[in-house]
């Protein structure tokens, strides 16, 4: 979505630059292209070599996750900043999932 994300050791995914107002909604984007036809290409070939042995999948965010990180910056405690948006921008936060999903 044109954000930068790190992995800090000992932090976890981190957001350079999380989203802090709704202007900065616009500068998302969610036209992907043939971006993601690699990822959706090892998806299938590693499903099909592990045939059910393993889970895929140890982990994946959901909206709500990824607009949290996405706002508070890396894995949150408490989700200040992204309740605060929920409740004083819902506009805002309602537009956001909208993208995410």
């Amino acid at each position: 979505m044109g954000m930068n994300l790190e992995y800090p050791p000992g932090i976890g995914p981190s957001f350079t630059e999380p989203i802090q107002e709704e202007a900065d909604l616009d500068k998302l984007t969610t036209d992907y292209g043939d971006k993601l036809d690699k990822t959706y290409d090892a998806i299938f070939l590693t499903r099909h070599r592990i045939n059910g042995a393993v889970p895929l999948f140890g982990f994946t965010g959901g909206p709500w996750t990824l607009a949290t990180y996405m706002i508070e910056g890396n894995s949150p405690n408490k989700c200040h900043k992204t309740k605060r948006w929920l409740y004083e921008k819902p506009e805002g936060f309602k537009r956001l999932i909208s993208m995410l999903t």
